[in-house]
């Protein structure tokens, strides 16, 4: 258990440093199509979950199948990994993490809550600072580099949405971000995005995808 453990964050750790300095560069392969909500989520999650059975926590995942969102599907499976990483490295034995999903306004609305350690108002408000990259060990000392909620913001924003925190010390974190909602259908053509840095030579993310040890 404690191999597969390192393995996971270190695998974690070397994708988000590329993840980063592909973004800071603006070399990151931005493709935003319609996707079922809830198979990026379970992408998402498929890699922590060995961790979620060694904490011996509760994840639940409240998220209808019939949701489209128009997204980078690679982007967002990121922030849903980098988010609940996040949650379980601060979680206590035997915690709970749920994800919820809602529809308004022609956006959807992805929260994570958590029953971990929380923090205080100071640490929420420099929290989504890029500049700040600080890290603090988790419940089982897990270590981190602080970029990986830099790193969710900016990918958020990429795809047309905003992120928040709700934390209490000791009782534990909500974050929830949003992103545009997509069509029933897969046909996209109609659909307008402002994407960033369209004259740039995009970088693929099977670059990305190598890295996984």
């Amino acid at each position: 258990a404690e191999i597969n453990k390192a393995a996971l964050a270190t695998n974690n750790l070397l994708t988000n440093l590329l993840q980063w300095t592909l973004a800071k560069k603006n070399g990151f392969s931005f493709n935003p199509k319609t996707e079922s909500l809830k198979d990026v989520v379970t992408d998402g999650i498929s890699s922590s979950l060995s961790l979620v059975k060694i904490k011996e926590l509760k994840l639940t995942v409240n998220v209808d199948e019939k949701i489209n969102v128009f997204i980078d599907s690679y982007s967002i499976s990121s922030v849903v990994r980098n988010l609940l990483t996040n949650a379980i490295k601060f979680s206590n034995l035997r915690g709970e993490i749920i994800f919820d999903a809602s529809v308004a306004n022609n956006f959807v609305k992805l929260s994570l809550k958590d029953t971990g350690l929380g923090m205080d108002a100071a640490t929420v408000d420099t929290l989504f600072n890029e500049n700040n990259h600080s890290t603090t060990k988790g419940t089982n000392n897990e270590k981190g580099t602080g970029i990986g909620i830099s790193l969710v913001k900016r990918f958020v924003q990429m795809n047309g949405g905003t992120i928040k925190v709700e934390s209490k010390l000791g009782v534990g974190s909500t974050f929830t971000f949003s992103m545009p909602l997509g069509k029933k259908s897969s046909n996209d053509k109609n659909q307008v995005v402002d994407l960033p840095n369209k004259n740039k030579k995009p970088v693929s993310t099977e670059k990305i995808r190598k890295i996984a040890i």
